[in-house]
């Protein structure tokens, strides 16, 4: 055999055993099994509801063993043992002591006996013995709360974060800071507020085109070729951000026009890509598209697997915004930030495969244009809100309670 596949072997097995000690906020972390992979914010919601019950079943077994324990202890000390009167004072005296014995009389084959029917103390015996209608209950209890302790086990060394709040100590007051704790986590998708999305189903956000919302909307929006903000709601406190179009009444998924290319965006809540921020690609007379029907779509890269998406039916026109309507469709909450892209990608693909490389000088430009526009915005209208800082910290403040509370519960 060739010694050098079997080193690559060896290592590659020893490698793929190491565990990684590092708690992670994914919400796609397999449990149990590769089968059992949320592949949405609410199937991961359910599996935490899971292991709450998971926890509360194995409080309850601890509870029922500790209550079948006693009871099995006090019928043990309370078990009555007939000693004949009078034939070994020395030994009645230690098995039973005045007050704790009743004499009686015991006939035996015709032959009457003064008895004594007295307790005994668990101090004063050796050891209870093994008993089939208690050992069984008793083995059997131990044996499903050993197994869903090993499930619980398994489920917190899979070191995701929404799994270990799940465990530690459901059955108290702070299972609501638990579950609070956890909604940064299981809602962390965006919104596209202006112009008006065509639908939304987070379940389906990441189901390309439009995160699922196949039917166009009737109620379009009029939308400004010039001067005309994007309004988004982030989940995330980080995403790359991209708009594709699509032109025509019924486009299906030729998203096939870049007018916003892929910027990095920094805070959650409130984001604002403002005027300045749509780039015409050459080729386009922006002249023509007035009343042109058209959908917009946005791309952040919110999701592990993928890309998430949300469009908006459009129709074109070269009337401008007023005032008071552009800055009702435009605002950004404190701490936002945007930043260029190193390398020219699309926003669904991984920070892994943006991270390195030349990026074409369009693209690098573009990309610094995109964010110096959204930057503008930002900053302009940056005191509008303050939500987003208080949120993030919030939800830090929260699981950071939960975790104390429930080490000190436990």
């Amino acid at each position: 055999m060739d010694m050098s596949s079997m080193s690559s072997s060896s290592d590659t097995s020893s490698s793929s055993s190491m565990m990684t000690m590092v708690f992670a906020t994914s919400t796609t972390t397999p449990l149990f099994s590769s089968s059992w992979t949320p592949s949405t914010t609410g199937q991961y919601a359910g599996t935490c509801i899971f292991l709450i019950v998971l926890a509360c079943i194995s409080r309850f077994l601890g509870a029922w063993r500790h209550f079948c324990e006693n009871r099995w202890h006090d019928k043990a000390i309370n078990r009555r043992y007939v000693v004949v009167a009078g034939k070994d004072e020395d030994e009645s005296k230690k098995v039973g002591k005045p007050g704790e014995s009743e004499e009686a009389v015991l006939t035996v084959r015709g032959v009457d006996e003064n008895v004594k029917v007295v307790k005994t103390k668990a101090r004063d015996r050796e050891g209870i013995p093994f008993r089939f209608s208690v050992d069984l209950p008793r083995s059997c209890i131990f044996t499903m709360q050993a197994g869903v302790g090993y499930l619980l086990m398994l489920a917190v060394m899979t070191m995701n974060v929404g799994y270990f709040l799940s465990k530690i100590h459901p059955v108290n007051m702070y299972t609501q800071l638990l579950l609070a704790s956890l909604l940064p986590l299981v809602s962390a998708h965006f919104k596209l507020i202006y112009p008006a999305a065509r639908g939304f189903d987070e379940d389906t956000l990441g189901t390309f085109p439009c995160g699922g919302q196949d039917t166009v909307s009737s109620n379009r929006t009029q939308f400004p070729i010039n001067g005309a903000p994007i309004q988004l709601y982030m989940g995330h406190t980080s995403a790359h951000v991209q708009v594709l179009l699509a032109m025509g009444n019924e486009p299906g998924d030729n998203f096939n026009v870049t007018i916003v290319p892929t910027f990095q965006e920094y805070g959650p809540q409130n984001f604002c890509m403002g005027a300045g921020a749509i780039q015409w690609p050459e080729g386009i007379n922006t002249t023509a598209l007035e009343g042109m029907n058209a959908t917009m779509q946005v791309v952040t890269n919110g999701d592990p697997t993928g890309g998430l998406y949300n469009c908006a039916d459009i129709t074109f026109t070269s009337t401008a915004l007023t005032t008071a309507e552009y800055n009702a469709d435009c605002q950004n909450s404190t701490g936002i930030k945007v930043a260029a892209m190193t390398v020219s990608v699309n926003a669904n693909e991984t920070t892994e495969s943006s991270g390195t490389g030349a990026a074409s000088s369009s693209g690098t430009s573009s990309s610094s244009a995109t964010a110096s526009a959204a930057s503008g915005s930002a900053t302009a209208s940056g005191s509008s809100t303050g939500a987003g800082a208080r949120a993030t910290l919030a939800g830090w403040a929260l699981g950071a309670v939960g975790v104390f509370a429930g080490v000190a519960a436990l």
